[in-house]
C-alpha cells in the first residue's frame, strides 16, 4: 500500500463520495419524493442514468490509468445510487396495493440483499479471471435492464412527458 499523494486524493475522493452519497443524495431524494411523486419514476431514470456512465468509467480505468476517471467514476456511481434507491423503495411501494405493500417491500429488500451476496461472487470471478475493468462495464449493461423497466412503468404512469417529468412546472407536458 503506498502512502503517496495520489492514494491519498483517492481517499479524500471515496469518503466525499461517501458523504454525498449517505449524507446528501440519499436524504435529500427521500425528502423531495415524499413532497413530490409524481417525479419518482424521472428521479429512478436519472438516478440509473448516472450510474452507468459512472460504472463505464470505472470500467475505463482498466485501460486508461487516470485518477480523473476513477474520481468521477465514483461521484457518478455514488450520486446516481443515492438517487435510485429511494426511488425504487418510492416506486415499489406506489405500485402495489395497499394490502400487498409488506410484501412487495419484503421482496424488494430480498432481491436487493440477494444481489449484494451473490453479485461480488460473481464480479470477483470477473475481476480475477479476465481483467478488473470488466465487472464494472458488465454492470453498465445490466443496468440498462431496469432503466428500460423503470422507462416503460413512469411512461404507463404518465410520469414523464417528452422532455421532462410531468407535473413539474417548465418541462412538457405529455
Amino acid at each position: 500500500i503506498t502512502c503517496g499523494r495520489p492514494s491519498v486524493m483517492m481517499w479524500a475522493t471515496l469518503r466525499a463520495c461517501v458523504i454525498v452519497r449517505h449524507g446528501g443524495a440519499w436524504s435529500c431524494t427521500t425528502i423531495w419524493l415524499r413532497r413530490s411523486s409524481p417525479v419518482v419514476g424521472f428521479t429512478a431514470m436519472a438516478g440509473l442514468a448516472l450510474l452507468i456512465p459512472g460504472y463505464l468509467l470505472l470500467g475505463a480505468v482498466d485501460w486508461q490509468p487516470s485518477g480523473l476517471l476513477a474520481a468521477l467514476g465514483i461521484i457518478c456511481s455514488g450520486i446516481g445510487m443515492g438517487l435510485t434507491m429511494p426511488s425504487l423503495s418510492t416506486l415499489v411501494t406506489f405500485n402495489a396495493g395497499e394490502q400487498d405493500q409488506g410484501l412487495a417491500m419484503g421482496g424488494f429488500r430480498a432481491a436487493g440483499a440477494l444481489g449484494r451476496s451473490v453479485g461480488p461472487l460473481i464480479g470477483a470471478t470477473c475481476y480475477f479471471l479476465y481483467n478488473p475493468g470488466r465487472p464494472y462495464l458488465a454492470a453498465a449493461a445490466i443496468g440498462l435492464t431496469p432503466l428500460f423497466l423503470v422507462w416503460t412503468l413512469a411512461k404507463a404512469k404518465g410520469e414523464v412527458g417528452e422532455a421532462g417529468p410531468a407535473g413539474v412546472p417548465g418541462a412538457a407536458e405529455s
